[in-house]
Formats: C-alpha cells, sequence, structure tokens
C-alpha cells in the first residue's frame, strides 16, 4: 500500500520540488502550486534549450538586427552636438537589443510549453510557437543573465559617454556665439542706433529702448541678459527692452550667451543715464 500512497502523491503534483519543504509544500494553495511547478519546467527548459544555429550566425543576426534598428531610428533620435548623427541611432540600436534580450529571457519562462495560440495576419494564421523558436535562436542563451546584464549597463555608460559627454570624440569643436554689436532702437522714432560690444549707450532717465545683440555668427544660441536698471531683470532672449531706468549716473547691459552644445560667453554694454 505504501507505494502505492508514493506514486498518487507524484501523479498529483503534491510531490514538493526540490529545495521545498514537505510540510510548507502541503500548505502551499494549489494555484501558487501549479505556478511553481510551471516555471520550475519552463527555467529547465530555457537552461537546456540547445540552438540549431551556431555562435557565429546568432551573432552575425544579431548583428544585422542591431543595423536595421539604427537604419530605423537615424532620423528618430539625433543629437545636435554629436557628429556623425549615426551614432546616437547605433548606441540606441544595441542598448535596445540587449534591453529585447534581458524581456525574453525572463519571459520565457512563464511561456507554457504546450502553447497552441497563433497570431493572424488576414486570412494567414502562424502559431506563436514559431515565434518563439525564432526569437530562442536568435537569443544568448549561452551567456549566464547577469553577464547580459553587465552587458547592458556597460552599452548605456558608453551611448552616454559618446552622446552626451563633452569629452566625446564625437562631438565637433563648438562655435561660440560672439556677439559683434548691439542694435538700439529709441521709442521716440529715432533711426537705429548700431554699438560696438563695450561701448556706451546713453539714455535718458525713464526712456524705453530696446537692445538686441548682432552675433558674427550665425548659429544657434540663447541668451540671458543681466541688468539692475531693468524691470525684466534676467530676461531670455537675444533683445531685452531697458525701462524704468533709475537716475543712476551709470550702469552696465550684460549679456550672456550660451550656444546649442553648451559653449558660454558674455558681453556688454556701458550705460549712462543722462539727466
Amino acid at each position: 500500500m505504501a507505494p502505492k500512497t508514493k506514486r498518487s502523491k507524484q501523479n498529483d503534483g503534491r510531490q514538493p520540488p526540490s529545495g521545498v519543504n514537505e510540510q510548507d509544500w502541503e500548505k502551499t494553495p494549489p494555484a501558487v502550486r501549479k505556478y511553481i511547478k510551471l516555471t520550475q519546467i519552463s527555467k529547465g527548459d530555457a537552461r537546456n534549450y540547445a540552438p540549431k544555429l551556431s555562435v557565429w550566425v546568432m551573432s552575425l543576426l544579431n548583428l544585422a538586427i542591431g543595423g536595421g534598428l539604427t537604419i530605423f531610428l537615424e532620423k528618430k533620435i539625433t543629437i545636435q552636438c554629436v557628429t556623425p548623427h549615426q551614432i546616437s541611432a547605433i548606441s540606441m540600436a544595441f542598448i535596445t537589443l540587449i534591453t529585447f534580450h534581458i524581456i525574453w529571457r525572463n519571459l520565457y519562462v512563464l511561456i507554457p510549453p504546450n502553447i497552441n495560440e497563433s497570431v493572424h495576419f488576414g486570412a494567414i494564421a502562424i502559431p506563436l510557437t514559431i515565434f518563439v523558436v525564432i526569437l530562442n535562436e536568435l537569443h544568448p542563451w549561452k551567456l549566464p543573465s547577469r553577464l547580459l546584464g553587465f552587458f547592458l549597463l556597460v552599452s548605456l555608460a558608453i551611448g552616454g559617454f559618446l552622446n552626451l559627454s563633452s569629452y566625446s570624440p564625437f562631438r565637433p569643436p563648438d562655435k561660440p556665439s560672439i556677439v559683434e554689436s548691439f542694435s538700439i532702437q529709441r521709442f521716440d522714432k529715432s533711426p537705429l542706433e548700431k554699438i560696438p560690444t563695450g561701448g556706451t549707450l546713453a539714455i535718458q532717465a525713464n526712456e524705453k529702448v530696446l537692445v538686441e545683440a548682432i552675433f558674427k555668427n550665425q548659429v544657434e544660441t540663447t541668451c540671458v541678459w543681466y541688468s539692475a536698471m531693468s524691470s525684466e531683470n534676467h530676461k531670455t532672449g537675444c533683445s531685452i527692452v531697458l525701462d524704468e531706468v533709475s537716475n543712476t549716473n551709470r550702469d552696465a547691459l550684460t549679456i550672456l550667451t550660451q550656444s546649442a552644445c553648451g559653449t558660454q560667453s558674455f558681453s556688454g554694454l556701458h550705460v549712462v543715464v543722462q539727466p
């Protein structure tokens, strides 16, 4: 009778997995026991999966997929200060590819071994098992999970350095925004004036004046103005209106320019307030 009881335990799934106490296993709900059994079977399949393709063929196919992703992302991901701009697409393509492999490795253990669903493309039905086999053949099963995660961290670090660091070899020399002079437009309809950097602007007390920076080179830039005399102190934009000028005899108007790649430069005007 004892052997019959033992066979009965094995047949109804009550036999605990290795490393699990039998009393704890008896207290585990049936649904949880079924999930654990299924996960263990799937994990076993993943560890023992024998790819039909060689490592070299699998690696070449992954490189081809990475190249296809690069072409797809080339016009969608560009960083202005990186040349050639394909570097950004290549970095993102291989980060995406490694991330997908990590997701697939953890997702595969949840797929039932006897799955029989199909994907329908119009009138054509393709079994999911075909997709599973293809992804398994492309997946680097010989790499441990920790090593795969390490490769992801390395690719993130390299991609960040190449695309975001000022020390990247793919960042061309930056062209700073150089202010050549300032255009002065008074609100009394006087003719437009032009004052070189470091020059002096004479202004009447309580007079409004539009000051605009004129650049030597046409590059994308942002501007911030600093003036103790204007009510719009720290204004952004490459022009500023001086208003509510105080009775101070002298002051200075300074502009901070920053190029698209981060290079900064300062220029300014001397301002003389006339009574």
